[in-house]
């Protein structure tokens, strides 16, 4: 529960527009819970907010094949479009 409430108040840092803020913790959680698809997807769009856009991108390409490896495909795809989308913004 206490994962679900932080990835929630970082959803809404992200929501505002306050990036620089949310990079350390999201860094962290990233680390670990690097399966968390949630968790990918804002740090990719807070480094891409934050002007980060190379560190977007590498963070981008090294987590979108890790669920692979343990989901079911359908997973897959759905964690990929939504990596793939915020990759393409």
């Amino acid at each position: 529960m206490h994962l679900a409430r932080v990835d929630g108040q970082l959803a809404c840092e992200v929501e505002r527009g306050r990036y620089a803020e949310a990079v350390e913790e999201l860094s962290t959680l990233l680390v670990e819970h690097p399966l968390r698809e949630r968790v990918c997807d804002l740090f990719v769009t807070v480094l891409y907010g934050a002007g980060r856009q190379s560190d977007a991108v590498t963070i981008y390409l090294t987590t979108s094949h890790l669920p692979r490896q343990l989901q079911s495909p359908r997973f897959v795809f759905r964690r990929r479009f939504a990596l793939r989308s915020a990759y393409c913004v």
